[in-house]
């Protein structure tokens, strides 16, 4: 007999055993009929007699029939039972060595993918977005700090964080960095905040370079910008080229062989490092062929995003494959208790 199709009475504790009811909480309606015989289960929808019907000490009407449609059924015996469980084993410290929160920009492509490639498996990274427009121009790069604190705030709330990174080298450079640091400080207290060109600027001085070039996907009105910003901070940039893109998204579409064959054929002759700039590009792919072509050390955004924060853990391990910077300049021997 289909429960849907057919009519059953209803008569106190001799109730069929089933239920159409719309839904659950119109059948908890009834406590005293649950209560004495919960392993009834009952059905109102479609009564052919029109009159109400009995169901213990509780009347139902005509219209609460009508309204009561045989939707959903549940089967003898089958009532929810709700229980609470306990785990056996003690609860896993998640990433042990270092948790580290990511600000990227809402149109990155590229950034969880690096760092997935560079952070070792303990390591872990957490993300969250900025909003950002197109074209990449300073003007623009600079709207996106009101939209830093809420994006800081979204990271693991109520987790303790090791670092929180804001991932972009050119957005530093439009906002500041002391104005990023108190963005991510409003929500976010006391926690160390990285920025991609203070990365860069501890690994040049890591390597004692003074004169760099540099590498980027920007066009040339942004990248006079960066190199004034290197400029001041005591560094002869020697050459600087970029691939004359204004969209941040189609930044990550340039080929590694591209970046590769970039950085070979911009990088001055007497330059001490070469940076490549933009968490977009996928510059860490070829690091190692780029160094050992030109001979110098080799940064990249995201390769000095993660060494800084792995620095900043005090992770005691080399990281191959991603560049001298990683593989030679890990180090134990300090703790380190200033953001990079």
């Amino acid at each position: 007999m289909d429960p849907t199709t057919q009519s059953f009475t209803v008569s106190g504790s001799s109730a069929k055993k089933w239920v159409a009811c719309e839904n659950i909480s119109e059948f908890m309606h009834f406590p005293a009929f649950y209560a004495v015989n919960h392993q009834y289960l009952i059905v109102l929808a479609g009564s052919p007699a029109n009159q109400p019907r009995s169901i213990g000490n509780q009347t139902i009407s005509i219209e609460q029939q009508k309204q009561l449609k045989a939707r959903a059924l549940i089967k003898e015996n089958r009532i929810m039972k709700l229980t609470t469980v306990q785990h056996k084993q003690p609860l896993e410290n998640l990433a042990p060595a270092g948790r580290i929160g990511v600000i990227a920009l809402a149109t990155d492509f590229n950034i969880e993918v690096d760092l997935y490639r560079l952070y070792p498996s303990d390591v872990q990274f957490f993300t969250s977005r900025v909003k950002n427009v197109n074209p990449l121009t300073i003007e623009n790069l600079r709207t996106m700090a009101p939209g830093i604190s809420m994006a800081a705030d979204t990271i693991l709330p109520g987790v303790e964080l090791d670092a929180i990174i804001y991932a972009c080298t050119s957005g530093t450079i439009a906002i500041g960095v002391d104005r990023i640091a108190e963005l991510v400080h409003e929500v976010r207290p006391g926690v160390a905040v990285i920025n991609p060109v203070t990365a860069a600027l501890s690994a040049f001085q890591r390597f004692g370079a003074k004169r760099i070039s540099i590498l980027t996907p920007y066009t040339e009105a942004v990248n006079q910008e960066i190199a004034k910003f290197f400029t001041s901070q005591g560094h002869e940039v020697l050459t600087i080229a970029g691939f004359g893109f204004e969209d941040d998204t189609a930044m990550t579409y340039i080929t590694p062989q591209d970046i590769r064959d970039a950085a070979i054929d911009c990088c001055d002759p007497d330059a001490e490092l070469l940076f490549i700039s933009c968490t977009a590009l996928r510059a860490s792919l070829v690091l190692d062929e780029i160094e050992q072509r030109l001979g110098i050390p080799v940064v990249s955004t995201n390769q000095a995003l993660a060494w800084a924060s792995l620095q900043l853990v005090r992770y005691p391990m080399a990281v191959n494959d991603f560049g001298a910077l990683l593989r030679e300049h890990l180090t134990t021997d300090r703790a380190r208790t200033e953001p990079i």
